[in-house]
């Protein structure tokens, strides 16, 4: 009896779905400078993100 492809098993499924990911040389010292918290930055980042809500809010409202 030959086996369909919905007839697999699911850990057979899961076997043949992995994702084949790519990782990006990056030296332990470089990684650790980009990973540094910064809250700053976060700041930063947030107020960006609300300038931009609310200027797209206030042409809308308008």
């Amino acid at each position: 009896m030959k086996i369909n492809e919905s007839e697999k098993s699911l850990s057979e499924l899961r076997k043949e779905l992995r994702i084949k990911w790519y990782r990006c040389p990056v030296e332990a010292k470089e990684l650790r400078e980009l990973s540094k918290r910064s809250d700053a930055k976060g700041f930063q980042l947030a107020l960006g993100h609300l300038g931009i809500w609310l200027t797209t809010g206030t042409l809308t409202f308008s």
